[in-house]
């Protein structure tokens, strides 16, 4: 029952859950990197967060994406990315490689709200 229930409420937020062309179109210009972490964050993230310009989290205690990328530096951001190996918060342990951090960052710089460079 508890299973039936689980398949029902992701497949209720599914639709939040998609991307909108522009979100794509932003990070093909942005470049392969950015192509690769969106893709990361598609297959691993999106169940929890909004990984998106717009939309709600799946998991409302999960920040959206946007969120994320404009409060953190790219030094902080590349710290707590890097404890998803670890474990953190109330999030699954992931195996997550450098390649997988660079990615990541270079989708998440394309959700800035400012051109200011932020960290190295």
């Amino acid at each position: 029952m508890r299973r039936l229930l689980l398949i029902l409420t992701l497949a209720a937020a599914a639709p939040s859950c998609a991307l909108a062309a522009s979100d794509q179109a932003r990070a093909e210009k942005a470049g392969p990197e950015a192509m690769v972490g969106l893709a990361y964050a598609q297959q691993h993230c999106s169940g929890c967060h909004a990984i998106g310009a717009r939309g709600r989290s799946p998991n409302r205690a999960s920040r959206p994406f946007r969120d994320i990328a404009n409060r953190y530096t790219e030094v902080e951001l590349s710290e707590r990315l890097a404890d998803l190996s670890t474990g953190h918060f109330r999030m699954p342990r992931l195996n997550v490689t450098e390649t997988d951090l660079k990615t990541l960052i270079a989708y998440l710089r394309t959700m800035r709200e400012d051109s200011t460079p932020r960290g190295p």
